[in-house]
């Protein structure tokens, strides 16, 4: 079975996750759902992430995610630029990530953008635009802080972070910025964020910025998770945050 394939069975079956359900779907669900078998979702599972679909399903019951650590960083973990508007120019590339393709783009001052296509290059291009209609855009895929990019998305654990240049309001900045505190394999809620910065009472206002979060992966929105304790919303869909999830619950916690 082709990486290929066992994304699209692996991406199919995650999808079958809800975001305020506590225990996952059963093996038995998913081949009456899905028509596969059990044999092919563990092939599928197996190619991507070396374990068995009940395995890896398991990892997102409301007792496994409550057991997780919780813990921030205490210091920002790459050179943050702060801006509520930008008009400069910006170069972007598409990229192939292994958990789906990615529109990148940055400015001098740092990686500003990231955003999972879809496969609809045209729609994603036109946010972009969208966001910054003032700027001028590059086709660059050589661009330093791109091939930085790439690099991370690549190999996280031994490629440094690249640059960030967060652009927004002062409040959504706050979040954006807390976000980039939860380390690989803990997780936070969208109440644990407004604490960072005094807000404990701002759930609502701070999921809206999660949702808004401009830099998926790099700014690690997938980690934030409701109190409860369930897998919880993404703007690319619950599927594709349970992808993004899966290989840090995998990993061995410290």
């Amino acid at each position: 079975m082709s990486e290929q394939e066992a994304l699209t069975i692996v991406l199919s079956a995650l999808d079958q996750l809800t975001p305020r359900r506590t225990d996952p779907p059963t093996l038995m669900e998913l081949t009456l759902c899905l028509g596969y078998s059990e044999a092919t979702l563990d092939e599928a599972f197996m190619t991507l992430f070396a374990c068995r679909a009940d395995e890896a399903l398991a990892l997102f019951s409301q007792e496994a995610l409550r057991l997780r650590p919780t813990e921030l960083l205490s210091d920002y973990p790459t050179r943050l630029t702060l801006d509520s508007s930008y008009t400069g120019p910006v170069s972007y590339c598409f990229f192939p990530y292994r958990f789906g393709e990615l529109l990148l783009a940055t400015t001098p001052l740092g990686l500003c953008y990231s955003c999972f296509t879809l496969g609809d290059w045209q729609g994603t291009y036109a946010e972009l635009r969208q966001l910054y209609p003032q700027a001028t855009h590059d086709l660059k895929v050589e661009h330093e802080y791109l091939q930085q990019a790439i690099r991370y998305l690549k190999a996280p654990t031994t490629e440094a972070l690249p640059p960030l240049h967060l652009i927004g309001t002062l409040f959504q900045r706050s979040v954006w910025m807390s976000m980039l505190l939860i380390p690989e394999g803990s997780h936070t809620s969208y109440q644990g964020l407004g604490e960072t910065f005094g807000m404990p009472q701002a759930a609502h206002a701070v999921g809206s910025a999660v949702g808004a979060n401009p830099l998926a992966p790099f700014i690690p929105c997938h980690r934030v998770l409701p109190k409860e304790h369930t897998i919880g919303h993404y703007h690319w869909g619950v599927a594709r945050k349970a992808l993004l999830l899966l290989p840090e619950l995998l990993a061995p916690q410290a």
